[in-house]
């Protein structure tokens, strides 16, 4: 809970600051709006990765958010990869109206069972060699 809380104040920060910034039209306000969109985005990418990290990892919340965002920038494969599954499902139910009654009976495991096979796969090269985990100083 508190990790979806840091997460949330977060995303609501980066958009205020994003939106205020690009309100300026100038160019340090373009610039800052662009580095609050970019910090949002490497956000949003950490977000698939922190709950997995936290059900599959022993370690502090900090730890847990930073390893989060040093493995979302590291592995930009798996992370588009995560991300496609998220839009093929919201694709599918904006496009298929009867998508939304699967979505409410089984989509969403099936959206996380998704997720857990190229999550599996990348936790496990991180398993065999600890010393190889990603870690933020």
């Amino acid at each position: 809970m508190a990790a979806f809380l840091i997460q949330l104040v977060l995303a609501f920060v980066f958009v205020f600051n994003a939106i205020f910034w690009g309100e300026q039209n100038t160019v340090p306000g373009n610039i800052c709006m662009f580095l609050m969109t970019l910090l949002l985005v490497v956000l949003a990418f950490s977000f698939l990765y922190t709950f997995p990290l936290l059900a599959r990892f022993q370690n502090s919340l900090k730890q847990t958010l930073k390893t989060s965002v040093a493995i979302a920038v590291t592995n930009p494969k798996i992370t588009l990869g995560l991300l496609a599954i998220q839009a093929v499902f919201i694709i599918v139910c904006i496009a298929v109206p009867q998508a939304k009654i699967f979505m409410a009976l089984l989509g969403f495991a099936f959206d996380a069972y998704c997720n857990s096979l190229l999550l599996t796969c990348l936790f496990s090269l991180y398993e065999d060699d600890q010393e190889a985990f990603p870690v933020l100083s």
